[in-house]
């Protein structure tokens, strides 16, 4: 019925201009209508085949219309529009109930078979391994472009003082991070040369007069914001990412951001905890994230879900050329280091570990190794995670917390 009101319309409006011309040029009537109807119906022909020809494909979501207030935007100050993003927090947990959160650990927790513990031989050349000293932290590092054309990740193990004010004493800062690149070396790169240097600044914007909790959360969160946004606009050009997984000792607390599916565990209890949560784009919470900003989530072949057809994960720091429907802001978690039970490692991983190893093994894997350095227990993560056939860049920090 549309195509017979639009074929309609065309024909009055030709018949019209058709019967000005004919005044004008003084030529037959008839002559000029039947060439108008004739032209008319040839176009509304070329129009029906046309689409026969190059159908929409049937795979292809259409974009959601960005979502539109209702009323006009408030203007906030940077204290009220963090606090308003705080109680985001709580609005999150609300949402994501109990079943959900259990399949998700259930699902970082299943063991892959082709995952075994192998200890890495003396002289193994696809991989680059180092000890450092972090305040009092040993941390073992250790990474392997493995099957992949070029190395994406970077690491960051590094101490700093932040100072509040002049009236009070230098807080000392613990810094660890994991970075998986992709598309490209340069994200990661950035946010290895940066985060310090950001997290630093917005510390001092929120933890001023005091280093609650709170204040605390705010300022990871606006962090990594301020990371995206800025690395967005110093190369316009560059369409890499990267996930991000880092460890901040401050305050006598651990806290933990994530943003992505690099993953950050503890081997204690028995099977590990993990404290962050994989950023996956079929998981409901960060779907619907992702459609509510205007992008969507494709299912390629059995297995992969990919934002925007482009990205396997929902979120993650520069990605140009998926911006719409991606979100850099990190999920982030808190544990008292008092209350971590002694003989812990804290464990930083890209994905190229977890896709062949599940938390549990990996935990499991360096409880049963108790004692060994940890620049040998790095080591020897990434050789089995080779050896269960990685196909990404593999990279792994190990920190002993305790004793």
């Amino acid at each position: 019925m549309p195509a017979c009101n639009k074929l309609t319309e065309r024909l009055v409006v030709t018949t019209c201009v058709c019967a000005l011309t004919s005044a004008a040029l003084q030529l037959p009537p008839p002559v000029i209508v039947i060439s108008a109807l004739a032209a008319a119906a040839l176009g509304w022909l070329s129009s029906y085949f046309g689409q026969m020809a190059y159908p929409s494909p049937p795979d292809v979501p259409r974009l959601p219309p960005l979502y539109q207030r209702s009323r006009s935007p408030q203007i906030l100050s940077p204290e009220q529009r963090d606090l308003s993003v705080r109680r985001s927090c709580h609005v999150y947990e609300s949402l994501r109930t109990q079943k959900e959160r259990a399949a998700c650990q259930q699902a970082s927790q299943n063991d892959n078979s082709a995952f075994a513990y192998l200890p890495c031989p003396a002289i193994e050349a696809q991989v680059q391994n180092h000890s450092l000293q972090v305040s009092t932290c040993q941390v073992g590092v250790c990474s392997a472009q493995g099957r992949r054309d070029s190395m994406e990740d970077e690491h960051l193990s590094i101490a700093f003082q932040f100072i509040r004010s002049h009236d009070t004493p230098p807080v000392p800062v613990v810094l660890f991070g994991i970075f998986d690149g992709h598309g490209g070396a340069l994200a990661s790169q950035y946010l290895k040369q940066n985060l310090q240097s950001v997290l630093t600044q917005i510390l001092g914007l929120f933890c001023k007069d005091s280093l609650s909790d709170e204040n605390i959360w705010n300022a990871l969160k606006i962090t990594f914001v301020r990371l995206h946004r800025d690395f967005l606009t110093e190369y316009p050009k560059d369409r890499s990412g990267s996930t991000a997984t880092v460890a901040i000792i401050l305050n006598g607390k651990l806290w933990v951001a994530n943003v992505g599916d690099s993953r950050t565990i503890l081997t204690q209890p028995e099977n590990g905890s993990q404290l962050s949560e994989d950023a996956k784009p079929q998981d409901p919470y960060y779907k619907n994230g992702i459609e509510h900003r205007g992008g969507f989530v494709l299912t390629a072949g059995t297995s992969r879900n990919l934002l925007n057809r482009r990205l396997a994960t929902a979120r993650a720091i520069g990605d140009r050329a998926v911006e719409r429907g991606l979100n850099p802001r990190p999920k982030i978690t808190m544990r008292d280091l008092a209350d971590i039970p002694p003989k812990t490692h804290l464990i930083l991983a890209c994905d190229g570990l977890y896709d062949v190893a599940s938390t549990r093994q990996v935990a499991n894997v360096i409880r049963a190794q108790q004692g060994k350095d940890p620049e040998a227990l790095a080591r020897d993560l990434v050789f089995s995670a080779l050896q269960a056939r990685s196909e990404d860049n593999v990279s792994v920090l190990v920190i002993p917390l305790s004793d």
